[in-house]
């Protein structure tokens, strides 16, 4: 890292895994999952008895629970952040705090940095394939359209890998800083720069911990994603102070 410390990865997951264990042994993480569960049992049984007792389209069941899943995951993504943002600071965040996410401010803002990230990236996506039909439709099919293709295909995945990364502490920034949303974007562009290398270490060593995790079922996995969000979220602050420090 630029004029700055090196990150280093071991000490990110000794924090993560730290306090992973604490919010285990202290019951967070198990009340969090059960509360969660409940409400999946709950909403199973809603389309349950959709389908058998008011005869629902089972079609029409599938698309509501994937619209209403889509929505939990927003929210539930957003309550997170700022109690896992507080186990990297080392805060005794709890059950209750968790809960208490939905009713703040941030958590608002946080949903729509999400939906914002999720309509830029969609909207380079499209960008791609309007182009690469475009080349298609221009040449024809040939060695000359494939290359094109190619080329056009690595500029957008190389486009996408870039903005992921740079606009990957929107997140953070918010709950921390309390920014608004789009404030959150600028300094999250601001603390990443000249970090894309170091964010990308990060993520294929957690990605091989999670895949470690899963082989190990559903408790390893949640335990590895719970190390890898802490130590993210500890990423987070140790660049925040870096790039405060340099203004």
């Amino acid at each position: 890292m630029q004029n700055n410390r090196k990150m280093n990865l071991q000490e990110l997951k000794s924090l993560g895994r730290e306090m992973s264990r604490t919010k285990w042994k202290g019951g967070t993480i198990v009340l969090i999952g059960l509360a969660l569960g409940f409400a999946g049992f709950l909403l199973g049984i809603g389309a349950g008895a959709g389908t058998e007792l008011l005869g629902w389209d089972p079609e029409t069941i599938k698309k509501i629970i994937n619209w209403i899943s889509r929505v939990a995951e927003l929210i539930i993504t957003a309550m997170f952040v700022p109690l896992i943002l507080g186990w990297a600071k080392k805060e005794d965040r709890g059950f209750r705090e968790f809960w208490t996410m939905i009713k703040r401010k941030e958590t608002n803002k946080i949903i729509g940095a999400q939906l914002l990230v999720s309509i830029i990236l969609a909207a380079l996506v499209l960008l791609w394939a309007m182009l690469a039909w475009a080349i298609d439709t221009e040449i024809g099919s040939g060695q000359g359209s494939s290359t094109a293709v190619i080329y056009i295909a690595i500029i957008g995945i190389a486009a996408f890998a870039l903005l992921s990364i740079r606009f990957s502490f929107v997140n953070q920034a918010i709950a921390d800083k309390n920014l608004g949303i789009i404030e959150g974007f600028k300094y999250s562009w601001k603390i990443t720069e000249n970090h894309f290398w170091d964010l990308i270490r990060f993520h294929i060593y957690f990605l091989l911990w999670n895949i470690l995790g899963l082989l190990c079922l559903i408790i390893g996995f949640i335990w590895t994603s719970t190390m890898r969000q802490v130590a993210f979220s500890k990423l987070y602050l140790e660049l925040s102070e870096q790039a405060d420090k340099t203004e």
